[in-house]
């Protein structure tokens, strides 16, 4: 009920939140809207400290909400649509499989969604790999650097190689 009100009064609100690996923060957010995905309450805003939207699972607020502000403090932004952010940070469903190969004892993450597996070469595995979205598996495999190697389909591979080249543009500036 407080983050209710606190929507619905633009009041910015202060909780201790506990992430899914069970580590708790403080957070300071705006809250822009609740949202229901999968029969679990999230509240889309701006979290302050961390200066950027972000969505919080409700279950994982722990003790009290309270108020950080004043009512009206602050305007949900014009081009902040609050269900495609929603939307956004849960991964689209599976509709089509990926290539990826994995340096071995690596890669963790893409391994316990790959559908098959196999030796290539010495040190690499390569994984079969469900997705719905070639920029969210970009990124993934991104993320893990030279441990993960993006091998089909070709779009995939371009949008892992311009992930990459940009991370090389921002380490050179």
């Amino acid at each position: 009920e407080p983050i209710w009100e606190a929507v619905v009064s633009r009041t910015p609100v202060t909780f201790l939140y506990e992430r899914a690996d069970g580590a708790q923060a403080q957070r300071v957010v705006e809250p822009w809207r609740l949202v229901s995905w999968h029969g679990r309450w999230y509240l889309v805003g701006y979290d302050r400290e961390r200066a950027d939207q972000r969505l919080f699972r409700l279950s994982r607020v722990v003790g009290d909400v309270e108020a950080a502000g004043s009512p009206h403090e602050f305007d949900v932004p014009d081009d902040a649509d609050v269900r495609e952010i929603a939307a956004s940070l849960f991964p689209a469903p599976p509709t089509a499989d990926a290539v990826v190969r994995v340096r071995k004892g690596r890669g963790l993450g893409l391994r316990r969604r790959s559908t098959g597996q196999e030796p290539v070469e010495d040190g690499w595995d390569q994984i079969q790999l469900p997705y719905g979205s070639v920029g969210e598996l970009a990124t993934e495999i991104a993320s893990y650097g030279a441990d993960a190697v993006a091998v089909s389909p070709p779009e995939l591979r371009a949008e892992v190689r311009a992930r990459l080249a940009r991370v090389l543009e921002v380490a050179h500036l």
